[in-house]
């Protein structure tokens, strides 16, 4: 593994930065350091915390236009997008300062003894390990329970993303968690078997691919630290025979061309009752097409480039191997040709009809291909969307709601929208099951997780 690492601009393909990983010595300075400061936020109060979180809200509102420029610059998003972001993680920072209180206070049992109640205590310093398609809300979405029950981070944003996770320091910094609450480090996949390793590392939470997953939570698991995955996801969305053909293509392309395809939570598997399917099909070509393409700093941009040359590359690998193996193609796309685009990673997006054994089904694909598949019925479709090794989230979409909250009931999945695309909330619960993970993020969940649950009885 080389000492430095380069970040490129997608939609130019010309290095923005260049950093070195963090040495063996330095991650060791790091880990007692925030170790230390656990020792020390363990024992203050809970409200001293949010006080620091309303802070850490009007910084992320006053620099929303610096912050969303990394984002695009580092990874590609439209600029509204990426403002977007910044907004959504202020948000998320009130709504846990909101309910630090209802959350935190002990909780009281009553049993046979003089009281009973149970705490929720710190338990150390987290590994934080955040991937490069919401750099910053995905950061923010956990790191802020983390620290809001007295634990500390050892931060670390995908390679690609390094900017990010040096303006995340300074914001918790300036906002007052300036105690080495907040430690930004790069790290190298080498590393994370060594800090896992360590005894004053507590635990750890990563988002991302689930292979990935699989070998942090086997290195969490052999040192008995507590982890939370939040994994790949190739969600389904599916249209029941009595949905409106319109709208589930409206539905449909929020929810797969959210980020340039590249969130977990995206649907990439469309189920399609076999009575609607001809209109689905004909309803979603043209919106498709019709989506916007460009610089991500055009304001009408709605599709930016690709993230990097890697995660092209593996899609236009992955498109390759399936139409290989049988499907066809209902709107033409890929690497896009056009001279404008030329020094970027811009995909333009693809319809394929697939089978269940297609690798554009069975594969989880972090950009805009629409695998549409068509199902006998209503049975035969939750057979084919439960049909994966994935369970993040899911969509369907019916006219009748009872019909779809029953359907809903039966999809394995961590969240289920019934016509509405899946979007991560602060006041519930998300994450997966299967290959898509375990643990929870969000509400009083994402508190718990990385807590003692301490259960005390007085006699």
């Amino acid at each position: 593994m080389p000492d430095l690492f380069t970040a490129v601009n997608p939609a130019t393909g010309q290095k923005l930065t260049e950093y070195q990983y963090t040495t063996k010595e330095k991650l060791n300075d790091i880990i007692e350091r925030s170790y230390s400061s656990y020792e020390r936020q363990k024992d203050v109060d809970y409200k001293q915390r949010v006080t620091k979180l309303r802070k850490l809200a009007d910084l992320l509102e006053e620099r929303i236009d610096e912050l969303a420029k990394i984002i695009t610059d580092e990874m590609g998003k439209p600029y509204h997008g990426s403002k977007g972001e910044i907004q959504k993680c202020a948000k998320h920072a009130r709504f846990y300062a909101d309910k630090a209180e209802e959350f935190l206070t002990p909780k009281q049992v009553k049993t046979e003894a003089k009281a009973t109640y149970i705490r929720f205590d710190p338990i150390g310093p987290i590994y934080h390990m955040i991937p490069f398609n919401f750099p910053f809300w995905l950061a923010i979405k956990s790191a802020i329970p983390i620290l809001l029950a007295g634990n500390t981070i050892i931060h670390r944003n995908a390679k690609t993303v390094p900017d990010a996770g040096i303006a995340l320091e300074k914001l918790f910094i300036d906002a007052g968690f300036d105690d080495d609450e907040f430690l930004n480090v790069f790290t190298n996949h080498e590393q994370t078997d060594e800090i896992l390793a360590h005894p004053k590392v507590r635990g750890t939470t990563f988002t991302g691919s689930t292979k990935a997953g699989a070998k942090i939570a086997a290195s969490a698991g052999k040192n008995l630290k507590k982890c939370v995955m939040e994994l790949g996801g190739s969600d389904a969305v599916v249209v029941l025979d009595d949905a409106d053909s319109d709208e589930a293509a409206e539905i449909a392309i929020a929810s797969r061309m959210r980020n340039g395809g590249q969130t977990c939570t995206a649907g990439k598997r469309f189920i399609i009752d076999a009575k609607v399917y001809d209109q689905f099909i004909e309803k979603l070509i043209p919106k498709v097409r019709e989506f916007k393409m460009g610089d991500p700093y055009e304001e009408d941009t709605q599709l930016g480039p690709m993230s990097s040359k890697d995660v092209l590359n593996t899609l236009v690998d992955q498109l390759e191997k399936g139409v290989k193996g049988g499907a066809k193609i209902l709107l033409e796309g890929g690497p896009a040709k056009e001279e404008k685009f030329s020094g970027g990673y811009y995909f333009r997006p693809v319809i394929a009809e697939v089978t269940e054994d297609n690798i554009l089904f069975t594969e989880e694909t972090f950009g805009p291909i629409f695998a549409v598949i068509k199902a006998k019925n209503e049975k035969d479709a939750l057979r084919i969307a439960n049909n994966s090794i994935y369970g993040l989230g899911a969509v369907v979409i019916s006219k009748d709601r009872a019909r779809a909250e029953k359907f809903a009931v039966k999809l394995e999945a961590g969240t289920v929208s019934i016509n509405k695309s899946v979007n991560s909330d602060s006041r519930l619960p998300s994450g997966g099951v299967k290959g898509s993970g375990f643990g929870r993020e969000c509400g009083e969940w994402g508190i718990y997780e990385f807590a003692n649950i301490k259960t005390v009885w007085v006699e």
